[in-house]
């Protein structure tokens, strides 16, 4: 495992999760890395997952765009990218 990568697992820590998480609608099942909106299963990247999940959990708050970058990927938050904006157009 790449060493970036392993400091972004050290970082993040592994944070005991409550099984399921629900808003607006939406279900996450974390054990079954699986989501559904009012019944419906959605048909999501791992990525997508991860950012629904994210987004899920931290209903009711804004999430900054620097966080959602150091907990979906292993880069710097300060590079600008675009990332979040191209994961979440896919999911339009």
């Amino acid at each position: 495992m790449p060493r970036a990568r392993l400091r972004a697992r050290v970082r993040r820590g592994s944070p005991e999760r409550p099984a399921i998480a629900s808003a607006a609608g939406v279900v996450i099942d974390p054990a079954a890395r699986r989501a559904t909106r009012h019944g419906a299963d959605l048909q999501l990247t791992r990525r997508e997952y991860a950012l629904l999940e994210l987004l899920v959990r931290k209903a009711g708050t804004v999430v900054q765009r620097a966080e959602i970058v150091d907990k979906l990927w292993d880069l710097p938050a300060e590079l600008g990218s675009n990332v979040v904006d191209v994961t979440v157009r896919r999911c339009d």
